[in-house]
């Protein structure tokens, strides 16, 4: 079983990120797309091999720059399934910056129930700072305009948020950034501080500036739960992520890359994550079960009291330390203080609930559809 399975549509981009990990959106390599052949093959080989698969993502770059390879994945499962090949219809997700939306587009998401989960960095000043065009152009006005456009479509939208330094020293808080996402329309907001290298200037590589990320977060964590207790619905992803692990089997897995995760580069080579794309180090196989490391493997893991509830991502581990991998201290601390903070505000019925609030509205609108008026 495959938890998530990930195709690089397109490693090219016509955005050009401050903070890139992808650099530039090819990994280091060359501009590229995906044949639909290509696609439909390796899509097919996974198939055959774990039969079921969750959640198909398609990635980039920018995905939605090659719309015929999307649409023949998306073909290709109505295939399996008549074939009795896949044992269940995997949920379809692209994940993009949203500067490019044709009726086509439209179409394809209604039609399959895609997800979309929509790369905004906050309000025009500090987005058009952070993710302008190659051409230097901000790419914010655009975005919200495509954003109208899926919101008169009824096609909702969960949003993903890089949080950098620069954020932080402009004064806006992860707080202000959920109050701001949820005004244009978000469902789920997950807002993610920036891993980049050592020294890079949008990242948190100082105490001070760490411990500052950390507090916000679980400001943003106590904000998420008022609201929950005054009867709203604020989806901030990190408050989600962390009672669905509280309420899972624990694990000592890092992350599951290359276990129930794999990811399918544009030239059809396989990563144990995306985010390891053109990595020789984390190239894998079809039906291979990698080798990867485990919290029993770190030793400032082994005696930490939020050890069964501790999930990081191996590919921000790698980011932030090249060929040597281990946890950072903003993610070890928001944990272990996230995880007071609900122990202490919220009882496990709570938590349940409010866990089941915050997919509740996006689960059965983005992976089930909306029964009056999608197929």
């Amino acid at each position: 079983m495959l938890s998530r399975l990930t195709i690089n549509a397109a490693q090219t981009c016509n955005l050009g990120c401050k903070y890139c990990y992808a650099l530039g959106g090819e990994y280091g390599g060359s501009a590229s797309v995906i044949t639909p052949e290509l696609a439909v093959t390796r899509f097919r080989e996974a198939a055959q091999e774990h039969r079921f698969i969750k959640i198909v993502q398609f990635i980039g770059g920018e995905p939605l720059l090659n719309l015929p390879a999307l649409t023949a994945v998306a073909e290709e499962i109505d295939v399996l399934m008549q074939d009795g090949i896949l044992l269940n219809r995997p949920s379809l997700c692209v994940v993009t910056n949203l500067t490019f939306l044709s009726k086509e587009h439209i179409t394809l998401f209604t039609k399959y129930r895609f997800a979309l989960l929509v790369s905004v960095d906050g309000p025009e000043k500090i987005h058009d700072a952070l993710r302008p065009t190659k051409g230097g152009q901000g790419s914010h006005g655009k975005i919200m305009s495509n954003i109208e456009m899926l919101r008169c479509e009824e096609i909702p939208f969960d949003v993903y948020c890089t949080y950098t330094r620069r954020h932080l020293q402009s004064g806006l808080s992860i707080t202000d950034l959920l109050r701001y996402f949820k005004s244009i329309g978000a469902g789920v907001i997950e807002i993610v501080p920036a891993s980049t290298a050592p020294h890079d200037e949008l990242g948190f590589n100082h105490e001070g500036d760490w411990r500052a990320v950390v507090d916000t977060q679980i400001d943003a964590i106590n904000f998420s739960i008022d609201e929950f207790e005054k009867g709203n619905v604020m989806s901030y992803g990190l408050l989600g992520a962390m009672i669905a692990a509280m309420t899972v089997r624990a694990t000592d897995r890092i992350c599951p890359a290359g276990v129930s995760n794999l990811a399918i580069a544009s030239d059809g080579d396989l990563y144990t994550c995306n985010m390891s794309t053109n990595n020789p180090a984390y190239r894998t196989s079809i039906s291979a079960q990698a080798d990867v490391l485990t919290k029993a493997d770190i030793a400032e893991c082994r005696d930490c009291r939020v050890r069964p509830w501790c999930r990081s991502c191996l590919g921000e581990m790698e980011i932030r330390n090249p060929g040597n991998p281990k946890p950072f201290p903003e993610h070890c601390e928001t944990l272990r203080r996230g995880i007071e903070t609900i122990e202490k505000r919220l009882p496990r019925a709570s938590r349940r609930h409010l866990f089941l609030q915050q997919k509740g509205v996006a689960f059965s609108q983005r992976l089930q559809g909306k029964s009056d008026s999608r197929p």
